[in-house]
């Protein structure tokens, strides 16, 4: 007997189809769903790295900008001229190591030698130029910005007066540089000059000159060798002649006085002694006596011949004021009392070496004030954060 295969009928497989495909729909539906979310959770994960990119290029940006480029913001503008804090840094680093030099030969100079039995003149003054260095160093930090300013506004000035540097001038300048140090009767002010002469004794050659300054670059983070030709040489032998420039026209003559003087305490004690004098005591004798004057007492009080203004103003009005031979009342300072007595008088009395001098500094101070002070020449952009950049990086050595 043959069998046949049930097969169910039509009406129950499309019941069976109908009832299994909405939960097949279903199934789709979800599993769209949570594709998307899956996407979206994709799209705010690379959204978030993408913020946090960004804020990092921005903080690695200003990171660069504001500390390790800060030396390329400019903090000196000269003429027109833009100096960057790296520039001067460099400056500075070359200065101080020039500086440094300096100390360590005075130091040498002040050892005292294994037959010295009592104190060294030279020796002494080696002593007195040593802290004279260390002091230009403790404060070079705070001095060489200006230094800078000054030496650039040299050789503009130098330019327009046609005053040049040779190269054996510069060459000069560089051997007193490397040298030992005098001894210095004054600490200089600001930029220094060159000597217009060479000392004769104690300056080392060219090519010793030149191998220290080559031992100074080191690996070159400071001033190469031109830049310390330029900025820091040639500025020094310009000061020198620039000096003799403005002092063309300073009188080599001037009105003077010739006066000595009794310096007490008390009005009472000037009296009495203005008493003796007029009874007929010795002026000198009674100034080593009596005179609180430690310059001038041993020598009788006796103060030279001095030009109007070098005197405090009571002082200078009263000793222009007496004739020759006369004794003033009792003149009240900021020291005490006087006694003046004027010995002789000159309407045109010759300058000497120091008050000539003197005379130079004061005009060369008068036309950098005034140059230093034009806004439309010179102008600082300086902060704490360049000045500390600055230091940061000399700090570093070269």
């Amino acid at each position: 007997m043959e069998t046949r295969s049930h097969r169910p009928k039509r009406s129950v497989l499309h019941a069976e189809r109908t009832l299994q495909q909405p939960r097949r729909l279903v199934s789709l539906h979800h599993r769209s769903r949570a594709q998307r979310e899956r996407r979206l959770q994709l799209l705010a994960i690379a959204g978030a790295g993408l913020v946090v990119l960004v804020v990092a290029l921005i903080l690695g940006y200003g990171y660069w900008r504001n500390v390790i480029r800060l030396g390329d913001t400019t903090l000196v503008t000269v003429d027109g001229r833009n100096y960057s804090a790296e520039f001067y840094a460099r400056y500075l680093g070359t200065r101080q190591a020039i500086l440094t030099r300096q100390i360590q030969q005075a130091q040498s100079q002040v050892q005292p030698t294994p037959t010295t039995t009592a104190p060294d003149v030279n020796r002494l003054a080696a002593q007195q130029t040593l802290q004279q260095l260390q002091s230009e160093q403790a404060s070079l930090s705070t001095t060489a910005l200006t230094d800078f300013v000054e030496g650039q506004l040299v050789i503009d000035e130098a330019k327009s007066r046609n005053l040049t540097a040779s190269q054996a001038e510069l060459d000069d300048a560089l051997r007193w540089l490397m040298s030992p140090p005098e001894a210095m009767q004054t600490p200089p002010t600001g930029l220094e000059a060159a000597p217009a002469t060479l000392p004769v004794t104690g300056t080392i050659t060219l090519d010793q000159a030149k191998q220290a300054l080559n031992d100074l670059i080191g690996k070159g983070r400071f001033f190469d060798q031109s830049q310390v030709t330029d900025y820091i040489l040639r500025p020094m032998v310009l000061k020198t002649k620039l000096e003799s420039a403005l002092a063309g026209n300073i009188p080599k003559t001037e009105e003077m006085v010739h006066a000595r003087h009794i310096l007490v305490a008390t009005e009472a004690e000037a009296t009495d002694i203005r008493n003796q004098l007029e009874h007929g005591a010795d002026f000198a004798t009674l100034a080593k006596a009596k005179s609180t004057d430690t310059g001038t007492k041993d020598k009788g009080g006796d103060l030279g011949w001095f030009p109007r203004g070098v005197m405090v103003p009571e002082f200078d009005q009263a000793a222009f004021s007496l004739k020759v031979g006369e004794i003033s009342q009792p003149i009240k300072s900021q020291y005490g009392y006087h006694i003046i007595q004027v010995l002789a008088k000159d309407p045109n009395h010759p300058l000497d070496a120091q008050q000539i001098q003197q005379a130079r500094e004061q005009a060369y101070q008068s036309w950098f004030g005034k140059a230093q002070g034009d806004q439309t020449k010179v102008t600082y952009q300086f902060s704490q954060p360049l000045l500390t950049w600055v230091q940061n990086y000399v700090s570093q050595g070269n």
